[in-house]
This record gives C-alpha cells, structure tokens and sequence, in this order.
C-alpha cells in the first residue's frame, strides 16, 4: 500500500486456450478468458462483475459475471480481441475496461500442441480513498485469510512467490550476462578487423614512397647513362673531324 488513503489489488486478466484436433463442428480450440486474483485468490470480496465481451460470432458473445470464477469458456476456431469489463463493489471506484487477444498458438508457432497457451497480464490496480469496508477487504486479499477456491485451470497458471520472482531475476541476469559477454567477444574481433584494415593503407603508403624512391634513382642512372654516352659521341666526332682534316 502507498499511503492510508490508498490501496492496491493486484489481478490478472488473460485467456487460456487448448488444442481439441479435429471436431465435427470445425471449432479447433476450447478457450477461457478469465480475470483472477494472486494465486487464484477469490476476488469476490471487491469484484462485483465482469463482463466479457467477445467476438460477435461467439455463441455467447457477451458474458455477465458476478461470483467466483471470473471466467468464460467457449469453443472456436480463430483468434480475436475482446474486451474485459471489471465493476468492483466501491461504487465511487471506475470500472476497468481490459483490451486482450486471444492466443491459439505459442509464439513463433501456429502448429497445435497439447500444452495450453496461457496469455495473461498482471495489473496492480490503485483505488483511493476507498469505503473502510471495501479497504478491509482489500487488506485480506493480502493476508493468509483469504480464501483461495480450487480451479482447474490453476494448474496451468504462473505461480506468484518472492521464491519464483528471484529465480525469474536470477535467469534474466544470467541471460544479460551472457549476451554482454558475447557482445564484449564480437567488439573485440571488429576491433581487430579495424586495426588490420588501418594498417594496410600504412604499409600501401611506404611501397609508394619506395617506388618512388626507386624511381628518381633509376631517372639519375638513366640521366648519367646519357650524358656518358653524350660525351662519348661528341668525342667520337671530334675525333672523325680530325680524321677528316689529316686526309
């Protein structure tokens, strides 16, 4: 609770839907939308109905219910969205109105399986200054004295403990671990790669400046080779001039 004019009921509202293979009819799934308390806890004490409104072609499209369970079953063959209506006794509390879709399949799949597919939500919903007696049952809710009626479909549930949150932390830190070790491993090799790819234009600029180097050398040797053989040739004549003048 937030403070002495507040306090708070957590639910849950979803659907739950199971395989039935093939039936006469066509229906391919039997599913229940339902809205209910911690653990199943019996939330008739602040709960005075919910209404389900479904998909026109249902064969009961609107569903009034007043009394523990909170939930509609029906049979169907194809996903849509409803809408869940919860009214709670203080009248001077605003009825909720939930939007959910329903799941026929697990996710990532649309093969049919045995094990039913459970879409819920968790919700903690905050009245203020509620009626002293409507408060009173809020506080139950949270204590050890509320009842908790069998349903069969708890089996298939999500069970709510400081036990099972922990574990939950603890496999969510264990998986965020893991990725950053793993992204830590794909920057380092990127970084290799980079300083690799750095390198090479380095190792590039100094072949240029060698054959450069290597260049000028071989225009001097080239230079000096003519001017040797210039020098040379001009002697050469001179020496035919020579030649010419004694005969």
């Amino acid at each position: 609770m937030n403070d002495n004019n507040e306090s708070f009921v957590p639910l849950l509202y979803g659907s739950l839907a199971v395989a039935l293979g093939k039936t006469d009819d066509g229906t391919t799934h039997r599913w229940t939308f339902y809205v209910r308390g911690i653990d199943d806890k019996d939330l008739s004490s602040v709960i005075s109905k919910v209404v389900f409104r479904l998909h026109p072609t249902c064969a009961q499209p609107t569903v009034e219910v007043t009394q523990f369970p909170f939930e509609t079953t029906q049979s169907g063959w194809g996903e849509f969205p409803a809408a869940i209506d919860v009214v709670f006794k203080d009248e001077k509390q605003s009825s909720l109105t939930f939007q959910h879709a329903l799941r026929l399949h697990h996710a990532g799949t649309n093969t049919p399986v045995t094990k039913p597919v459970v879409h819920e939500v968790y919700e903690e919903v905050v009245f203020r200054n509620p009626d002293v007696a409507f408060k009173e049952n809020v506080e139950k809710l949270h204590s050890r004295e509320c009842p908790t009626p069998h349903n069969p479909l708890g089996v298939h549930w999500k069970v709510f403990s400081d036990e099972n949150e922990l574990l939950q932390i603890k496999k969510a830190h264990e998986f965020v671990k893991k990725e950053l070790e793993k992204s830590i491993k794909e920057f380092r090799e990127v970084e290799i790669s980079l300083n690799e790819l750095v390198k090479q234009p380095q190792r590039g600029e100094e072949e240029e400046e060698e054959d450069e180097e290597e260049k000028e050398d071989n225009i001097k040797n080239n230079t000096s080779s003519t001017k040797t053989r210039t020098t040379r040739t001009s002697a050469e004549t001179r020496g035919a001039k020579r030649i010419k003048m004694e005969s």
